[in-house]
């Protein structure tokens, strides 16, 4: 099995247009799993909390805040999983 190629971009417009994608793609996981993404939210949650570095804190909630609002706002139903327009 060959190694993934995870290069990141090097100029910062494409590297938060990688950003960008990730969070919409956890974002989508966090949907499909449906009420385990709460446990994995709280979870997240907890970890912030307990950061030393109040920066890095701040970022990651944000983000924590962002990808919440996406899952409260377009929620996918659970029978939608097993619809093939959900398979890549």
């Amino acid at each position: 099995m060959s190694t993934p190629d995870f290069s990141t971009a090097e100029n910062k417009q494409e590297l938060a247009q990688e950003v960008s994608c990730l969070k919409a793609m956890i974002t989508l996981m966090l949907q499909a799993m449906g009420r385990g993404c709460g446990r994995v939210i709280i979870k997240m949650e907890k970890q912030i909390a307990q950061m030393e570095d109040e920066a890095q804190a701040a970022v990651f909630s944000s983000t924590v805040k962002q990808i919440k609002q996406a899952i409260g706002s377009n929620p996918v139903p659970a029978e939608s999983i097993t619809d093939s327009r959900y398979h890549v």
